[in-house]
């Protein structure tokens, strides 16, 4: 289930252009699909233009529909049931943040002389994005 844009106002804090924009889509066993959360994005994006955000930068709106796209992709095929996305823009940043129902992963530790390795997706400039354990109950 995708909940309209316009039933998403009450969740902003402030009413100015600096206030944080929140939105989430959620959906349930098996709906969620990648075109969605493309779609939801888009239009958060678009809602955001018409109460006075500034333009999201080409770059970034299609960095974060590959975004949007690989993480519900990955909630699909490794967390079957319901899963989550929530967007919050701001001032300085967008997060996407997408919760579902798969155990939190344990990251292997390094053996001893080795070191980690950075996990980034070698295709997306973004300056900070992680894997926090937490997701639907």
């Amino acid at each position: 289930m995708i909940t309209p844009l316009g039933n998403q106002a009450a969740a902003e804090q402030g009413t100015d252009e600096h206030a944080a924009l929140h939105y989430s889509a959620a959906w349930t066993d098996g709906a969620a699909r990648p075109a969605d959360a493309r779609q939801a994005l888009r239009a958060f994006f678009v809602h955001a233009r018409q109460n006075g955000r500034t333009l999201v930068p080409a770059t970034l709106a299609l960095d974060a529909e590959l975004t949007v796209s690989e993480l519900v992709t990955n909630a699909i095929r490794h967390a079957p049931g319901p899963c989550e996305m929530t967007l919050n823009l701001s001032r300085e940043e967008l997060t996407i943040t997408v919760c579902d129902t798969n155990p939190p992963t344990k990251w292997p530790v390094p053996a001893p002389g080795r070191r980690k390795t950075d996990h980034r997706p070698p295709a997306l400039p973004s300056k900070r994005h992680g894997i926090r354990p937490s997701g639907l109950s």
